[in-house]
């Protein structure tokens, strides 16, 4: 599963642009002729703006920082790259960043959402105040229609905090039917968890037993047990006793008085008898731990099949195995509290909960969507540490929402067989505001796209098609990775937050916020700086964010510059050369460290021999200059030397800024059309997960 985020800044406009013609890749030609006459129109962008000839190449003195972007380059170090969210709003409880917190005036009479909901946080004051007199808040608080409640929680008792992360979903009678986790023989330090395969539920078996006490023992194969862990019969106990869910498992704990000593569940071996040691069989060790059923005589109303089908919990207890109806439908309002008792305790507080007995609800403000931001960003880190929960919310809110457009389509199609409607019969007034709005008792509003649906991939290339329509091609294109493992910074928020696991894969919140502020750090402070850039004044810029195989963030971006693609080559704005170790020490080491390409044959089929190139095109070919090969139709850049073959281009201050793998590159006709094609109207691929519902789940 992956996920897209797009930016996309302009820089405003004096008067808006005409409409165009959105098949320019396929008919340029046509496309000139028809903007030729118009007095706005710009210079053809579709042929290129690179003089044939190899141009000079202005020659560069060695590359030393500036005074100035060593003095930025301090300031990452010792402040802007330590900011993470820890900044509680009084109100709703969002953690924020430093630098978009806001501050109100103290009242010290006035008891706060944020004391009152999360009483072990103390309220966040100005840090320049000798006195207590401003608090801290989010946007949000400017208007009372917009300001958002914290999320709710009930303290998880110490028997759930004991259980290892993985047993804990044996605590939930419903089995969710996924494969998160990484892939096999991955490296747990950069590969990330993941969801793949189908989306469903089942009876939980193991818990069932686990809650009812018909457990006799554990059958070992003198290997990990894959599912028991000794601490889960404490908190099943618990559960059983104090969430409402789990009350009627005590109908079937035939063990004795539920309140005496919590059970030690044996582990059971199998026994090789002598004469087996004789033998010259060899026996195979006993497959999955299975569980050994006790012979103890159980209560006559568990053998009663009416009653427990009427009294068992959405029938996720019952004992026949061949059951799989399930009276649970994906909209029951317990659906998450009975998946993830471990962050509901008490059974209560999750979404359909708080949503019921919330008292004028907003329907615009107080959204699933919004719960779910709330949950991850609060004080209590219990959410967004879950292995689970934030994979399953995720899953369910993109589910809603596809329900929702169906249901939309299918109300359109039902009033336009009716008859045909007139505007006047469609546009209706509101009786709240006046203004004018879509009468939806005769029709219904259709989203203009579908969330990662091809419309929604065809609705970004019109917009970067507009963008090119309008100023014409980008300077520069880059690719921005993310180098985790090798930021400092990033492992000593790590350590005092949370958890304080300090493996970044565990870690995706606080991670993938580190990544996003250094790189919205380094658009405010050097990009955007014209002075210690070199690209002159930036004027846009359109961003793609995806996560890669391994589940990490890299960024794919086009800038359009004030410098054009010479002036940017005769300053050696782009280079791909290993500096000097002695003139360009510092800059040497990042070049060493971050991007030199090493051949892996099963990701680009290298190294190759006999001259041939691997399928990054790598060892690049050698140049004295910096030019545009019109045959290739893309850049050669100066590479003088053998080592050089081997570096992927980069920029030098962003280089020492990022401290991680880069890729800057000219822009070039052809390959601007590629960039389109590959990188912002590619579909998401559909057959990475499938959320199943039906009435039987296996």
């Amino acid at each position: 599963m992956s996920y897209h985020v797009f930016t996309h800044n302009l820089d405003p406009l004096e008067s808006t642009f005409e409409t165009f013609d959105n098949t320019f890749l396929s008919s340029t030609e046509n496309i000139r002729l028809i903007n030729s006459n118009h007095p706005r129109a710009p210079r053809n962008i579709y042929t290129s703006t690179i003089s044939t000839s190899q141009s000079e190449n202005l020659l560069s003195n060695p590359w030393q920082p500036s005074n100035k972007l060593s003095k930025l380059y301090d300031k990452f170090q010792t402040t802007i790259l330590y900011q993470f969210p820890c900044i509680p709003c009084s109100y709703c409880s969002k953690l924020m960043y430093p630098n978009e917190t806001r501050w109100i005036k103290y009242d010290p009479l006035l008891i706060y959402p944020l004391q009152k909901f999360f009483p072990d946080t103390s309220l966040q004051f100005h840090p320049n105040d000798l006195l207590p007199t401003r608090i801290a808040r989010c946007a949000s608080y400017l208007k009372s229609s917009t300001r958002r409640h914290p999320p709710k929680t009930d303290k998880i008792p110490k028997e759930i905090q004991k259980i290892p992360m993985y047993n804990r979903i044996y605590l939930s009678p419903v089995h969710l039917n996924c494969s998160l986790g990484r892939a096999p023989n991955s490296n747990y330090y950069t590969t990330y968890r993941h969801m793949k395969g189908s989306f469903g539920f089942s009876r939980n078996i193991n818990a069932f037993a686990l809650y009812t006490g018909t457990v006799g023992a554990i059958l070992s194969n003198n290997k990990k047990n894959s599912w028991y862990h000794p601490t889960l019969i404490n908190a099943s106990r618990w559960l059983r006793e104090n969430n409402h869910f789990f009350h009627p498992y005590t109908r079937y704990y035939n063990r004795g008085n539920i309140s005496g000593p919590p059970i030690i569940i044996p582990i059971a071996t199998t026994i090789q008898h002598d004469d087996d040691l004789n033998s010259t069989t060899i026996i195979n060790s006993t497959g999955p731990q299975d569980i050994v059923i006790s012979n103890e005589d159980f209560d006559p109303e568990i053998h009663d099949e009416d009653y427990h089908y009427n009294k068992l919990m959405a029938g996720f207890m019952t004992t026949d195995i061949n059951e799989t109806q399930l009276p649970l439908s994906f909209s029951d309002s317990s659906l998450e509290a009975l998946i993830f008792p471990d962050l509901f305790p008490l059974g209560r507080y999750h979404y359909t909960n708080i949503k019921e007995s919330q008292q004028n609800i907003r329907h615009n403000i107080d959204t699933y969507g919004s719960y779910i931001k709330l949950a991850l960003t609060c004080p209590d880190p219990r959410f967004r540490l879950h292995w689970y929960w934030p994979h399953y919310s995720y899953i369910n809110l993109e589910k809603y929402r596809n329900h929702q457009n169906k249901l939309h389509l299918l109300r359109q199609k039902n009033a336009d067989k009716d008859s045909l409607s007139t505007i006047s019969d469609l546009i209706t007034k509101s009786i709240y505001s006046g203004k004018t709005i879509i009468n939806e008792s005769c029709t219904t509003t259709l989203p203009s796209f579908i969330r990662t649906g091809d419309s929604f991939w065809r609705k970004k290339e019109h917009q970067l098609n507009t963008i090119v329509q309008n100023f014409g091609l980008p300077q520069i294109f880059y690719t921005m990775t993310m180098g985790e493992g090798k930021w400092k910074h990033l492992h000593e928020i790590l350590k005092k937050t949370d958890n304080g696991d300090t493996l970044p894969s565990n870690r995706p919140f606080h991670t993938y916020h580190h990544y996003t502020h250094k790189l919205q750090s380094l658009h405010q402070y050097l990009w955007k700086n014209k002075i210690l850039s070199g690209f002159g004044k930036w004027n846009h810029h359109f961003e793609r964010d995806e996560f890669q195989n391994r589940g990490a963030i890299h960024t794919h971006g086009v800038a359009w510059l004030e410098k054009s693609i010479p002036e940017l080559i005769s300053y050696n704005i782009i280079r791909a050369d290993l500096p000097d170790p002695i003139t360009e020490s510092k800059l040497y080491h990042l070049v060493k460290t971050h991007q030199i390409h090493h051949c892996i044959p099963s990701k680009c089929d290298g190294p190759c021999s006999n001259g041939k190139q691997c399928n990054q095109n790598f060892p690049k070919p050698l140049s004295n200059i910096t030019y545009y090969n019109e045959e290739l139709g893309i850049f050669i850049y100066r590479r003088t030397k053998s080592e050089d073959q081997w570096i992927v281009t980069y920029n030098a201050p962003t280089l020492l800024l990022w401290e991680a793998h880069h890729n800057f590159q000219y822009v070039s006709d052809k390959h601007f059309a590629k960039y389109i094609c590959k990188y912002v109207t590619k579909p998401e691929p559909s057959d990475l997960f499938n959320i199943q519902e039906s009435d039987a789940y296996r």
